[in-house]
């Protein structure tokens, strides 16, 4: 039998994840009430930003009061290895570029309606405002609700491999867009199964910083390259990668795993 210790399960797992989107939801309307025209809407920038981070505080603050614990051992800080970001780097440019085509895929099945794909270009237009909500607000309150406390309790209550999976399709659930659920939800296995490896978040709120920031260095054309359904024609029809391309990428995403796989199996086998 589970202890509070073990909470959430996967019941209450579902439940924190649909009250955090309840929460933004209410924190949404509440704030255009407020708002008004004397400050930003919700849907800009700045309004996600305090919305998602006041939603996903007020969860954690309830299942931590809930769980019973202490701070320090409900949400693992451990440190990490400097020679860990070599091959995180690797692995994040290899996902991007395989996650990247699966996306065009998907899209080319069920397109993005346009008038999303243009709000979320508005989105990313504005800058340093965009840049906190993706480099710091997303990756640290994601990270400490699905990794931290969500993670944590289904491995106490039903084996890490289901509680990798469960807290995967909970992470692509909770963004509300179809259209990249499944890239999300393959960036949630990996950021479960780093957690799993290693329990320091973290080494996964740097993980998801740098995917955010990769993808946002690339939808704003920073990067300066031109690649078919990679880096052009965001608002167009979705087009495939070239072949190749596509298989450097998943090269690139085996021998990163792989690196940091084992490093960190050089790891814990110094610490034994």
């Amino acid at each position: 039998m589970g202890t509070r210790r073990d909470f959430p399960n996967a019941w209450q797992a579902l439940a924190l994840t649909v009250a955090t989107v309840f929460a933004m939801f209410a924190l949404a309307l509440g704030w255009d009430a407020v708002a008004g025209a004397a400050g930003p809407p919700s849907d800009s920038a700045a309004g996600i930003a305090a919305i998602n981070a006041t939603a996903v505080a007020l969860v954690l603050l309830y299942g931590w009061r809930r769980s019973d614990e202490l701070v320090t051992p409900l949400f693992r800080f451990e440190f990490f290895s400097p020679t860990l970001l070599a091959p995180l780097l690797l692995l994040v440019l290899g996902a991007s570029i395989v996650l990247s085509d699966l996306d065009n895929a998907v899209q080319r099945l069920w397109p993005v309606p346009r008038e999303l794909a243009e709000f979320l270009q508005s989105l990313l237009r504005e800058g340093p405002v965009t840049g906190v909500v993706l480099l710091v607000v997303a990756p640290v309150g994601e990270e400490l609700l699905f990794r931290g406390m969500i993670l944590r309790g289904l491995i106490a209550n039903h084996g890490v491999s289901k509680a990798i999976l469960g807290s995967s399709l909970l992470f692509a659930a909770v963004h509300l867009n179809p259209w990249q659920a499944v890239p999300t939800f393959f960036v949630g296995l990996l950021l479960a199964w780093l957690f799993v490896r290693t329990r320091s978040l973290p080494l996964c709120i740097l993980l998801h910083a740098l995917w955010n920031g990769w993808s946002w260095f690339l939808a704003t054309g920073a990067a300066g390259i031109s690649i078919p359904g990679y880096t052009e024609n965001p608002l167009g029809p979705p087009a495939l990668q070239p072949v190749a391309f596509t298989f450097a990428g998943a090269l690139l995403l085996a021998v990163g795993f792989f690196w940091l796989k084992r490093r960190l199996d050089r790891d814990a086998q110094r610490a034994l």
